[in-house]
């Protein structure tokens, strides 16, 4: 039987960078579709992707900008009406990964139906291996020290132990690489969409988990994250990664009742203090 495998990559203003990468994934001959998605981006991203297009380079572009969770749904329910694929992976455009990467977690998912998702560990900038690359389910603990400034810098959530072994069952994988069984997909309906940013691999895991589905990782396998270099001058809006976070705590992390409302006041103080240090922030840049 033919099998039909497809990249989905999310495009904001970062146009060139995701042309390398959907190139780089078409030289795989494992895979057969390159899928960009504009996120409607507000630069000229998709008109230059769009020059570019070719039978197995397809760039589409969103109605609204409706986040991570919406741009990628968006391209892999053109990927499952128009090819209906086997596999599906979504890769941001700010990673480098070898093919033979990409064929192992082809090959295991392929050898695993019982596993809907599967990724593996991530080398940074410096060189060194990513300290989560994958982790378990947030804790309520984990959420309300994400909230507040100084608890966010000082509190660190419990690692997943990385072994060294094929593969590892785990709760969550990094979302910058997820390779899926698409079977799986259709079952859990795709991401959540309402959430804007953050929180969606802990909801995708949540979502698969429930309907009997393992997520695994491979320890021996890893990519390179390419991403921008922290500025901790810049202007960071953490609101979404906020609210995304409440959303998933009461909607699939199990948080009801009192935790729920404690939840939700640390949540709005978390917003509000991150409001009052970037207007801080924007004061002394302009000096």
């Amino acid at each position: 039987m033919i099998k039909m495998i497809v990249v989905v990559i999310l495009n904001y203003n970062d146009g060139k960078n995701c042309l390398k990468v959907a190139n780089r994934a078409l030289e795989n001959i494992n895979i057969d579709k390159a899928i960009i998605v504009d996120n409607c981006s507000p630069d000229n991203s998709y008109s230059l992707l769009k020059k570019q297009e070719s039978e197995n380079l397809i760039v589409l572009k969103t109605d609204k900008n409706g986040g991570f969770a919406y741009g990628n749904n968006f391209g892999i329910n053109y990927a499952i009406k128009r090819y209906n694929p086997k596999i599906v992976i979504t890769i941001n455009s700010d990673i480098i990964i070898e093919n033979n990467v990409i064929d192992a977690n082809i090959d295991f998912l392929e050898k695993h139906k019982e596993y809907g998702l599967v990724s593996c560990a991530i080398r940074e900038q410096n060189g060194e291996l990513s300290e989560r690359p994958c982790w378990s389910y947030p804790s309520l603990k984990d959420m309300i020290m994400y909230c507040g400034w100084i608890t966010r810098k000082f509190y660190k959530a419990k690692k997943t132990e990385i072994k060294d072994c094929e593969y590892m069952d785990v709760d969550v994988v990094r979302g910058s690489f997820m390779c899926f069984n698409v079977q799986a997909l259709k079952l859990v309906g795709g991401f959540d969409e309402n959430t804007f940013l953050y929180n969606e691999e802990n909801i995708i895991s949540q979502r698969l988990k429930k309907m009997g589905y393992k997520v695994a990782f491979l320890p021996r396998d890893e990519y390179f994250h390419n991403h921008r270099v922290s500025d901790k001058k810049r202007i960071v809006d953490l609101s979404p990664g906020l609210n995304s976070g409440y959303y998933y705590a009461t909607n699939y992390g199990g948080v009801k009742g009192i935790k729920k409302e404690i939840l939700r006041f640390c949540t709005l103080v978390g917003i509000g203090e991150n409001y009052m240090i970037n207007r801080i922030k924007k004061h002394y840049m302009k000096k």
